[in-house]
């Protein structure tokens, strides 16, 4: 087991469940049968990020997607830019839970990923809430390190020849606000990194290890704490032309998920204005009208977000 691993599965044990309930027994309850493993992720993992309004957010990974909806019409649209993403009501609270399956997280975690969705929330601080069995288990600990190796490799060339720790893991982090349009406070990045900086500097930094032979040739400073990469122009403008393209169609895939969420989601309208008032603290009171017609009475809304850069 590579250092990468075990400092992955280690802490990838470590689930707050008492901050991931009443959601949690309910979803193992009503899903496990069908599911291999249900992974907590978001601002719920740590009390510096969680607040007294935060909801949890989890990944459901299912074997194959007949097998879990036993309907083809699901399968098919779960199968069509997932995951899907439904929720779990306990009480007056609604926590979200998306569907992938294990084929598709396996690629949507590798350098082989479509799009950054899963690449991002995969390679920060989540935890295993709910696993089958023992090769479920393992089976998730490999995807995050999977998505924490690629993500690496990625952002390697958006990042001077001189570089830090530190400086690695904020854009390995902001990746997926790169790639997303996304409500979130403007400090979160910054915020993600303070309340897990340990595990990010040992976990990225064992990633940077892996990354000492070709075609990567990253060294590290002892004396400096300080990271150096070769200067190859060629090789350098071809990763950050990929990286740009990447991005780019990940921000594409993104806008065509908004409809998919849609169908998918029961009260997507409120749960957006509810995060946008509990991230940001402004509220949004929609008419019947607006309501009724948010496609073509809502643009204003989202144009005044985007000024406010509520929606990153």
């Amino acid at each position: 087991m590579s250092r990468l691993e075990e400092i992955v599965s280690a802490k990838l044990a470590l689930c707050p469940k008492e901050a991931a309930e009443p959601f949690l027994s309910l979803l193992a309850a009503k899903l496990g049968e069908r599911a291999s493993g249900i992974v907590l992720y978001g601002s719920c993992l740590n009390p510096a990020t969680r607040s007294e309004s935060s909801i949890p957010d989890f990944y459901v990974v299912v074997p194959n997607y007949c097998q879990f909806y036993g309907s083809i019409s699901q399968a098919l649209l779960n199968w069509f830019l997932p995951p899907s993403i439904f929720h779990v009501r306990a009480g007056e609270r609604d926590a979200k839970y998306s569907v992938i399956s294990e084929k598709d997280l396996k690629r949507e975690t590798s350098p082989r990923a479509r799009d950054v969705y899963h690449l991002g929330r995969f390679s920060k601080r989540i935890a295993i809430g709910w696993a089958r069995d023992e090769s479920a288990r393992l089976f998730l600990a490999s995807r995050q390190v999977s998505a924490m190796r690629a993500v690496a490799q990625r952002v390697y060339f958006s990042l001077p020849e001189t570089f830090s720790i530190s400086d690695l893991v904020l854009q390995a982090l902001n990746l997926s606000y790169l790639g997303e349009f996304r409500v979130e406070a403007t400090d979160k990045v910054d915020r993600l990194y303070e309340a897990e900086k340990d595990y990010y500097d040992a976990a990225f930094g064992a990633a940077l290890e892996e990354m000492s032979s070709a075609p990567w040739n990253v060294t590290y400073d002892s004396a400096s704490r300080v990271y150096r990469r070769p200067r190859r122009t060629s090789f350098d403008l071809w990763g950050r032309y990929r990286l740009s393209r990447f991005l780019r169609r990940s921000r594409w895939r993104a806008k065509l998920r908004w409809p998919k969420g849609i169908i998918t989601v029961p009260n997507w309208l409120d749960y957006l204005l509810a995060k946008i008032e509990r991230t940001h603290g402004i509220k949004i009171e929609l008419s019947e009208k607006e309501r009724q017609h948010i496609f073509i009475y809502g643009w204003k809304y989202f144009f005044h977000l985007r000024r406010k850069k509520v929606l990153r």
